[in-house]
């Protein structure tokens, strides 16, 4: 009976007790905070923090706030750096430097800690009181870590675009101290369009349970030729700066640069060049006279600085036109960078110069064959030694057309036919006799000069009347010299 008894009033003690810690926290919100705040030293930090009023709550009933943190390696060893209800209990090293940011009949719970330093960073327990309790409600915890450099900001946005396309971006900071924010500015490292650049107004944003965020915009054309590069600057009070670049990734179809492409033809090998200018990546291919290049042919690629290098290398035998051919997924290009003239200017040379070879050849062998037959149609007439017919290795007749052997006496005898006479000096030298003895010579030179005309005669009886002479008779004469007393002979053929 005595032991039913104490069940009895243990299990009445116990229904209090859980009443008691049923109302406390039933009345008392639970914070709600970010998992890690960032804070600058030297600066202010303060601790987003916000509640749900209860039902209960009333305008102007204050609700407690308690900011605890650990102060050794004993998890139950702990310190208040704010308290709303005893500021008594705050540590001296955050006596002056902590206060209450927020308005609870808002449910802005949020605290500020100013002057912060390195020593600060540290693992905070935030817990809030209802009005008119004893005890503090549920705890939630929240990391704050110092450091002496501000953070960086972020630039957010599309990372790629095409042509031509409309591009937007925001860059975005995050900051701890509202009284000390931030500004931001836009700055173009590469491909500044400052004309086509629209700049938005920057603004601050309040996520939920998040500090303040400053935010700005820019708005621009993507355009390959130029590759942005833009650069976001925060500049912070005291001039402290911090930057973050973002190189925008701007795709196209290929562009052939015509600068750099082209052909060399030497010694009948052609080698082609062709450079392109795409993203991403192109594919080449060649076309040699409307076809694909053949199997001799070789083809090499490479890139350098994001240009791509396309050879073409061959035997060339006849005219060839070349044209270059880029292709991706935005689009193609093609460039002729060797037509079919281009390469003909050699196959014209080549018989030109065979066909003036062969005229030059040819002449040369009409001049031998022409001065040959002159040579065998204009014999020279064979004279008796006791004349003194001086030749000299030159004929008596030149301009003979035709030769005739005519047999008389038993013996044959040369007739040159339409000749022109020539004049020979000979080498004989005779004495002038005196009057008497050049009437002697003068007979006897009449007497020659009349057996000479009787044989003529004879020798023409076959011939028909009035017709040219075909044989000459050789006649001498000495013509008389004034200055000394010797006598030329000269020798006129008659043809």
């Amino acid at each position: 009976m005595l032991l039913v008894m104490c069940l009895d009033r243990m299990l009445l003690l116990c229904t209090v007790i859980f009443g008691f810690w049923k109302d406390t926290y039933a009345v008392s919100p639970v914070p709600s905070v970010p998992n890690y705040v960032p804070a600058l030293a030297g600066s202010c930090v303060v601790i987003p923090c916000s509640f749900t009023p209860p039902a209960s709550h009333s305008m102007g009933k204050v609700v407690g706030v308690r900011l605890r943190y650990r102060t050794g390696h004993t998890f139950l060893l702990r310190s208040t750096a704010f308290s709303s209800d005893d500021k008594s209990t705050v540590s001296k090293e955050f006596q002056g430097r902590t206060s209450l940011r927020g308005n609870t009949d808002d449910g802005d719970c949020s605290v500020m800690i100013d002057r912060v330093h390195l020593g600060d960073s540290n693992v905070y327990q935030l817990a809030l009181k209802g009005h008119g309790q004893k005890d503090w409600g549920k705890e939630r915890s929240v990391n704050i870590i110092v450091s002496e450099s501000p953070a960086l900001p972020v630039i957010s946005g599309v990372r790629a675009a095409t042509e031509g396309q409309m591009v937007s971006l925001n860059c975005s900071i995050s900051y701890s101290c509202p009284s000390q924010a931030p500004t931001l500015q836009w700055q173009w490292e590469r491909g500044a369009q400052e004309n086509s650049s629209e700049y938005g107004e920057p603004h601050v944003l309040q996520p939920q349970g998040q500090g303040p965020t400053l935010q700005t915009s820019l708005t621009f054309i993507a355009l390959y030729r130029i590759k942005p590069r833009m650069r976001c600057e925060a500049v912070y009070p005291g001039g402290r700066r911090v930057y973050t670049v973002k190189e925008l990734h701007v795709t196209y179809k290929p562009v052939i640069l015509h600068l750099s492409s082209y052909c060399v033809v030497e010694r009948l090998e052609v080698l082609c060049r062709c450079s392109v200018d795409s993203n991403p990546r192109p594919a080449v291919t060649w076309s040699v006279n409307g076809s694909v290049p053949p199997y001799r042919y070789n083809t090499s690629v490479g890139s350098e600085n994001g240009t791509l290098t396309a050879m073409l290398k061959g035997h060339m035998d006849t005219p060839l036109r070349v044209v270059c051919f880029a292709i991706n997924a935005l689009g193609n290009d093609s460039h002729t960078l060797l037509q079919a003239e281009d390469g003909s200017l050699l196959w014209k040379v080549i018989p030109a110069v065979c066909i003036s070879l062969a005229t030059f050849l040819l002449s040369l062998l009409l001049l031998f064959c022409c001065r040959k037959r002159r040579v065998l149609t204009c014999r020279p007439p064979v004279y008796s030694g006791d004349m003194g017919i001086y030749q000299d290795r030159m004929p008596l007749y030149i301009n003979c057309t035709e030769v005739t052997n005519i047999y008389n006496n038993g013996s044959y005898q040369l007739v040159y036919q339409n000749c022109t006479p020539l004049f020979v000096q000979t080498k004989q030298t005779h004495p002038m006799g005196r009057r008497d003895g050049g009437r002697r010579g003068g007979e006897r030179r009449g007497g020659e000069r009349r057996r000479g005309e009787r044989r003529g005669g004879e020798r023409r009886g076959g011939e028909s009347q009035g017709g040219t002479v075909d044989r000459g008779t050789r006649d001498r004469q000495s013509p008389a010299s004034n200055d000394n007393n010797t006598e030329t002979a000269i020798y006129l053929e008659i043809i």
